[in-house]
């Protein structure tokens, strides 16, 4: 099953790091909205690592939009690992 390939859940992983920058550049230029900075992780990581060091943003992100939306990753991601454990957990 491809769910429970680390193949596949790394290839996801990749696509989602490296190609949801792309798209959220795409949209931010075509809508001149900063809402669409919410999909890049990176981008998320940047506005924590702006306020952690106190420099000036310019992702247009608010910090504590930023951390939730950071912990909504965090949540989603271990809701499929719980989720993938429980599928391959042996039973006596």
């Amino acid at each position: 099953s491809l769910s429970t390939s680390r193949r596949f859940a790394a290839a996801v992983y990749a696509a989602v790091v490296f190609f949801a920058t792309p798209v959220a550049a795409a949209g931010r230029a075509i809508t001149g909205s900063a809402a669409f900075s919410y999909l890049a992780p990176p981008a998320l990581l940047g506005v924590v690592n702006d306020a952690a060091f106190r420099l000036p943003s310019n992702h247009g992100i608010p910090v504590a939009g930023a951390f939730v939306a950071l912990a909504a990753l965090v949540a989603l991601s271990t809701a499929v690992l719980v989720r993938h454990v429980r599928g391959v957990e042996v039973v006596e």
